[in-house]
């Protein structure tokens, strides 16, 4: 549990949340649960429990620890994502399934599995959803086929169960974060002959990040809690990636088309 993730539940925390996060890392998830559990108010609670969102038994595990603690659940924010850049010749079957499982079919797993819980809520007042995607799942980014591929089948699914959640009382929400001054490159792959070149690139940006581009993990959990409280739709994070999705969808000019990010 650690940049956006770790963010987003410290302000719910913050705000009189009960929270309940969920992560792969014993280690991470623990530490996490320790900064958490000085920040919740009002009587509030934080728990953690291990879960691999890529297996289902392990997430119907998390459903039913969640369930038994409490009635229903009044928000799901689901943040998990890994990152992978490489051409297509350079990256492999594996690659692409390994990023459709995180960033995609692991979203679609928690949503299943808690829609009863948010149904539940439902009948006594508004719960959301929440998917954090990446403006990669609405702007296609250069040798980073697999990842772009998997941030647009989740902005498609968000997009497909929203009217069909409302129907049920429950509002689905979408934000897209540009690139993240986190931990994310622990676990970011770069496959091919510049991969390396490629991680010095994004290694660069973070450390010397041009005006607008980077942002920190704070900056979107801020936006997320704003997605929830009033009941958004969609939010691209931060005004350079709104201008770039603008010129993208009216105009078909795409500069990560360009260059990678």
């Amino acid at each position: 549990m650690q940049g956006v993730g770790r963010a987003t539940a410290l302000l719910f925390a913050k705000n009189g949340y009960n929270v309940v996060i969920a992560a792969r890392n014993p280690e991470k998830l623990k530490a996490a649960e320790a900064v958490l559990a000085g920040a919740v108010t009002g009587g509030r609670v934080c728990s953690a429990v291990p879960t691999d969102i890529t297996d289902e038994q392990s997430v119907a595990r998390l459903v039913d620890d969640v369930t038994a603690r409490y009635e229903c659940v009044s928000v799901l924010i689901n943040c998990a994502g890994v990152c992978l850049s490489g051409t297509l010749e350079s990256t492999s079957i594996s690659d692409y399934v390994d990023q459709m499982n995180v960033n995609f079919i692991g979203a679609v797993t928690m949503t299943k599995g808690f829609q009863p819980a948010l149904m539940a809520a439902a009948e006594k007042g508004k719960p959301v959803l929440v998917n954090v995607n990446s403006f990669g799942g609405r702007i296609p980014l250069r040798n980073m086929a697999a990842y772009t591929a998997s941030k647009f089948a989740l902005a498609g699914f968000t997009d497909a169960i929203r009217p069909e959640f409302a129907d049920l009382g429950i509002h689905v929400a979408q934000v897209h974060p540009g690139v993240i001054n986190s931990n994310f490159m622990e676990r970011a792959g770069f496959r091919g002959p510049k991969g390396e070149q490629a991680r010095a690139v994004m290694e660069k940006m973070l450390k010397e990040p041009p005006p607008g581009i980077v942002q920190t993990p704070e900056e979107v959990a801020a936006q997320v809690f704003a997605a929830v409280q009033g009941r958004k739709d969609e939010v691209m994070v931060g005004p350079a990636y709104n201008a770039i999705n603008a010129l993208y969808r009216s105009l078909g000019v795409n500069p990560f088309s360009v260059a990678p990010p």
